[in-house]
């Protein structure tokens, strides 16, 4: 997994009966009125290591490529819930014990994506209300 901007790059060696190389990118944007991040305008590679494969992964590119695309979006949209669930259990960890802290109305807004050598990195702006709770 690489980047650079807002675009994700991915390099794939595959087995089986479609063995070869597939190399995937696509852009990581946020979209504010489904609060979610999501991959768009992805785009593939696949180089077969049968060439009789390749007239075959050209006639479907259009399908394979929606598949890709939703499975992407799938699996970031699982991983962004349980990263938002390890920022909370952060939150609450160092939160004291008599105080409880409520963010579900804190909606993001103008998020800017760059990717890093090491790190998504992630900037904007916020809205809405942060409670803050003595029981």
């Amino acid at each position: 997994l690489a980047g650079q901007g807002q675009q994700v790059s991915l390099n794939v060696s595959l087995g089986g009966d479609a063995a070869g190389e597939l190399s995937i990118t696509a852009d990581l944007v946020f979209v504010p009125e489904r609060q979610q991040f999501v991959l768009i305008d992805l785009d593939y590679i696949y180089a077969p290591e049968d060439p009789l494969l390749k007239p075959q992964a050209e006639l479907f590119r259009g399908l394979i490529r929606e598949a890709l695309e939703t499975a992407a979006n799938q699996q970031l949209q699982e991983r962004t819930r349980q990263w938002k669930q390890r920022l909370l259990t952060v939150l609450d960890k160092i939160m004291p014990d008599e105080v409880e802290l409520d963010i579900s109305a804190v909606q993001l807004r103008q998020m800017q994506v760059s990717m890093a050598e090491d790190a998504i990195r992630l900037s904007g702006l916020a809205s809405g209300h942060i409670g803050v709770y003595f029981p």
